[in-house]
């Protein structure tokens, strides 16, 4: 299926004839530019692997046509696209995968069947991901190809999109599945099945509820909450009672989530525990279902530095005083929570605190999730010398710490502006290279006189190419007046021949703590050469494809494949 379009184009060529019915030589003596042109040869040519034949014939027949042919254009890119998916190099797979995110629904399948056929985990989980963004009837037939895949980890994500889609067949292929991974990874499954929420999804899930295995248990109270499954709240009302501490937690988070104001009594016993994440998790249920008194329960926790009770502060309203006295304790992991919580709140006090997780200076802070032994309720902790503890740490922390600095830059527009500029600024001073991109985008969207300014310092700021060259960009995309494109187009000059498309490294979605899983995400250099180009084929549609075909051309040949899905980009 994924190679229809590349045959097509061989079905489609037919070939040039002399006036004396003889094919021309394209070697011979007689210019391109002298006799009659055949675009379909430029296809033909670059299925060939002769790409400085096609472009070179495509240049003449332009000069001929005086306008550019999208639809020999759109066929140059696919193939390219196609091509480089088929490539036995994981780079160039995942390099064509990127590219085809700006190409038609039927190439971006093409490509995508192909990597899921790779033998390379990095390249089918970057696949999966792409499907993850297509809304398309036959993604299910390559969600189910994922799913015979060696590793398992392919297979889990293939079940989770499968899950999400409700495709009519992943509850019998995800319960399979679920019988034949290791006993410790049937805990991921409940969500599955609570997310389907077919009537045999629910029947799987009410099993899962009575597993004997408690942490399966646990997270089927917490997914079969989480997705409002209401239909087994007697079950989980039953639970309420079971002797297990853990059980009791994540079922007293359940009844709030499930809004069942027929177990507050329950609650209130709960409320009781001696145990304090059941204390918490039946105290927030309670404030759920209109007992706001019990947040004086949690309040008294939070000025203990319980820092559950910190962050459930976060999600009751006039606890912000209390928050604030949290800022000056000298426990660190206090603090930060606290700031978290006033963050939620868009209280400005919290910026201080918020500058301090957001720079990494010589202490080199790493951040991590942790939770109730219910895993009902969630805080973050710190850990010093990320680079020196990476080293033994079987998952990915620093992307985690990333992902989790990136979101709590873009919570942190939300506070007033002076205070979104004043930590914007910190940033740039403190040169955040790795939240850089982010912030530029986010200064554009405040689209304010003063963010504007901002952008214009840091353009002429020294020392800092990188931070000069995202701010100028920026202008750029913004239509300020001044030389900013200019500066763009002298920037990919300079850099068309260097290796600019790198990945960091794809990180598990419960270890990156975030709703892109398996996503591609280029290094800083190499997302300034992105977006550079995405501004260029948005600003100047003409000029934008002939840089494309000269960089395709010219420039550094890994780049092409990208540089293929970014010239379909500028066709439409």
């Amino acid at each position: 299926m994924f190679l229809k379009g590349l045959f097509l184009l061989f079905f489609s060529f037919l070939p040039l004839q002399s006036e004396e019915g003889i094919d021309p030589d394209l070697n011979g003596a007689e210019s391109i530019a002298e006799r009659s042109i055949n675009p379909a040869q430029i296809p033909y040519l670059i299925q060939k692997n002769d790409l400085k034949k096609a472009l070179d014939l495509y240049r003449s027949y332009y000069e001929q046509q005086k306008r550019h042919d999208f639809e020999i254009l759109e066929q140059l890119g696919t193939i390219l696209l196609e091509k480089g998916a088929l490539e036995t190099a994981p780079e160039i797979q995942l390099l064509s995968l990127y590219g085809s995110l700006y190409a038609s629904l039927s190439s971006k399948l093409s490509v995508v069947e192909a990597a899921l056929k790779s033998p390379h985990l990095p390249t089918q989980l970057a696949a999966l991901h792409l499907i993850g963004r297509l809304h398309d009837d036959r993604c299910s037939t390559l969600l189910h190809l994922a799913m015979t895949s060696d590793f398992l980890y392919t297979r889990m994500e293939a079940a989770y999109q499968l899950a999400l889609r409700k495709n009519p067949g992943a509850v019998g292929q995800i319960e399979s599945l679920m019988f034949r991974v290791p006993p410790a990874l049937r805990s991921y499954f409940p969500s599955f099945f609570a997310l389907i929420g077919t009537p045999d999804a629910t029947k799987i899930l009410k099993g899962l509820l009575e597993a004997s295995d408690e942490q399966v248990r646990i997270e089927a109270i917490l997914s079969t909450a989480s997705h409002g499954r209401e239909e087994l709240l007697p079950l989980i009302r039953s639970m309420a009672t079971h002797p297990g501490p853990l059980v009791q937690e994540a079922t007293a988070f359940a009844l709030g989530e499930l809004k069942d104001s027929h177990s507050l009594s329950k609650l209130r016993r709960l409320s009781l525990s001696s145990f304090v994440p059941i204390r918490i998790a039946a105290c927030r249920s309670l404030y759920l279902l209109g007992e706001k008194e019990v947040q004086g329960v949690i309040e008294e926790l939070a000025q203990k530095e319980n820092l559950f009770a910190i962050q459930l502060l976060g999600e009751m309203e006039g606890s912000n005083a209390v928050l604030v006295s949290l800022l000056d304790s000298r426990n660190l992991h206090v603090r930060f929570n606290s700031a978290l919580s006033l963050l939620k709140k868009r209280d400005p006090r919290a910026a201080p605190q918020l500058k301090e997780l957001l720079i990494r200076d010589t202490r080199d802070f790493g951040f991590y999730p942790i939770y109730t032994p219910g895993r009902a309720l969630m805080a973050w902790k710190i850990l010093p010398s990320l680079d020196q503890q990476q080293q033994n740490i079987p998952y990915d922390l620093k992307g985690m710490t990333l992902a989790f600095r990136e979101k709590i830059l873009r919570d942190a527009l939300e506070l007033p502006e002076t205070e979104f500029l004043m930590l914007a600024e910190a940033l740039f001073t403190s040169r955040q290279t790795e939240l850089i991109p982010l912030l530029v985008r986010l200064l554009e969207n405040l689209e304010s006189k003063e963010a504007s300014l901002l952008l214009k310092r840091q353009q002429r700021a020294a020392g800092a190419p990188l931070i000069r060259s995202y701010c100028n960009l920026s202008l750029f995309r913004l239509k300020e007046k001044g030389p900013y494109e200019e500066g763009v187009r002298s920037w990919v000059e300079r850099n068309k021949g260097k290796e600019l498309i790198r990945f960091r490294e794809i990180t598990p979605k419960r270890m990156k703590g975030s709703d892109s899983p398996y996503e591609l995400t280029p290094e800083e250099r190499s997302r300034l050469f992105i977006e550079t180009l995405e501004a260029l084929a948005q600003s100047d549609n003409a000029r934008s494809i002939d840089l494309f075909l000269n960089l395709i051309e010219k420039g550094n040949p890994k780049n092409r494949y990208v540089l293929a899905g970014l010239l379909l980009k500028a066709l439409h």
